[in-house]
């Protein structure tokens, strides 16, 4: 009885009208299609927003400076058009401007040298003669007057004359010349000179004592020569800092 009461519960009563209808099922997407989906929509807004950007000028990185900018420009012009561009024509022209100065202070400054090298030359050519004469008045007519200098070089060839002496072929060997001040009547000049020699003889009689001056260290020396009627003369003498 309790088998046929199962039978006929409500539940294995079948619906009138035909059989059960089985529900839907949810269509799943694999797990990688999933995510490519997602990563192609991500990389469609991004290039949407910069292209965006562009369109209203503003660019993602900062501005190139200029001094780079003007560069890439000299560089491109020489890619196309080598040295015969105009580009290239005016940085050549601006570097022969820059270096033109330069290159005009170098050869006045050369000049400058060349004449005060000359003059000191010849003043110590003078300068031979009045101690091969032993003559003081010709030697302090190469001095300004009231120089020091030249009251310590008669006093100086006063001395060898009271021993009854000269000094002949006094030579003095001009080793550098610096032009420091280059006028028209006066020069100022840094000098390294050196005492090569000179033959020692008797005054009254021209003989030679058999004697010699040696030679002595090269010293370097800053000379003031003023230009007068009578010539160049010494103004100043002093030892060089």
């Amino acid at each position: 009885m309790s088998a046929a009461l199962a039978r006929h519960s409500p539940s294995h009563r079948p619906r009138r009208g035909g059989s059960r209808i089985a529900p839907r099922e949810r269509v799943r997407l694999p797990l990688p299609l999933v995510v490519g989906l997602a990563a192609l929509v991500l990389s469609v807004v991004v290039l949407a927003f910069a292209v965006g950007l562009r369109l209203l000028g503003v660019g993602v990185s900062g501005p190139v400076p200029v001094a780079v900018a003007a560069e890439r420009g000299e560089a491109g012009a020489a890619r196309a058009g080598g040295a015969g561009t105009p580009g290239a024509a005016a940085a050549q022209g601006a570097a022969t401007a820059t270096a033109t100065p330069g290159a005009t202070g170098s050869r006045a400054a050369s000049a400058a040298d060349t004449r005060a090298r000359q003059l000191v030359t010849a003043w110590d050519a003078r300068r031979a003669v009045a101690w091969a004469a032993s003559d003081p008045l010709t030697l302090r007519r190469l001095y300004e007057r009231g120089s020091s200098a030249g009251r310590a070089d008669v006093a100086m060839l006063r001395a060898w004359q009271d021993r009854g002496l000269r000094v002949a072929d006094l030579d003095t060997r001009v080793l550098a010349v610096e032009s420091l001040v280059d006028r028209p009547r006066l020069v100022r000049v840094r000098v390294t000179d050196q005492l090569a020699g000179g033959t020692v003889e008797r005054v009254r009689t021209g003989a030679a004592t058999g004697q010699t001056l040696p030679g002595d260290e090269p010293t370097t020396r800053v000379l003031v020569l003023v230009r007068q009627t009578r010539g160049w003369v010494v103004r100043e003498v002093r030892r060089a800092s």
